[in-house]
C-alpha cells in the first residue's frame, strides 16, 4: 500500500498492482494531516494562518487546473528525475473519479477520531488522544469565514 502519486507510477510502469483504491472503502476520508507544535502557533499565529491560506488555496488551485498543478508537481516532488514521476502520471492521478480531492481541506474532528480509533483499535498503536484539544480549527475556520 502506497500513496499518491507513487501507487500511480508502479501501476503505470507495471512494478504494481491496483488492489483497491481507498475512497471505495471511505469515501472522502482525510489523506494526510498538517501538525504543528503549540508552541509555534502561539509565537507566530500570522506566519500559520498565512500556511493554512496557502494549503487551502493550493488544493483549490490543483482541483481548478490539474494539468497546471501536474506540471508544478512534478517539479516539486522529483525535481531529479529520481522517481520518474511525469506530468502524464499526475494528471491521472489527479483526474482519477475517485482521487483524492484537495478542494474541501476543513479539519472534522470525526474523521480524525475515526483514524484514530481504527489505528488504536484495530492496529493496536498508540494511544487516543483528546481531539477537540489537539485539532485547532481557528485558522481554518478564519479562512472560510466560520
Amino acid at each position: 500500500m502506497v500513496a499518491e502519486p507513487i501507487a500511480t507510477k508502479a501501476i503505470a510502469t507495471e512494478i504494481g498492482n491496483l488492489e483497491f483504491i481507498s475512497a471505495t472503502r471511505w469515501d472522502k476520508h482525510p489523506c494526510c494531516i498538517v501538525a504543528m507544535q503549540k508552541d509555534f502557533i502561539d509565537k507566530y499565529p500570522d506566519a500559520v494562518q498565512e500556511f493554512v491560506e496557502l494549503l487551502i488555496d493550493t488544493g483549490l488551485y490543483v482541483e481548478d487546473d490539474r494539468v497546471r498543478a501536474a506540471e508544478i508537481a512534478v517539479k516539486f516532488l522529483d525535481p531529479d528525475g529520481q522517481l520518474g514521476l511525469n506530468t502524464k502520471v499526475l494528471e491521472k492521478v489527479f483526474s482519477q473519479p475517485l482521487a483524492i480531492k484537495m478542494d474541501d481541506l476543513y479539519p472534522v474532528i470525526e474523521d480524525f477520531d475515526t483514524i484514530q480509533k481504527y489505528m488504536h483499535d484495530v492496529m493496536e498503536i498508540g494511544r487516543l488522544i483528546d481531539l477537540e484539544k489537539f485539532i485547532n480549527k481557528t485558522f481554518a475556520d478564519k479562512f472560510f469565514n466560520k
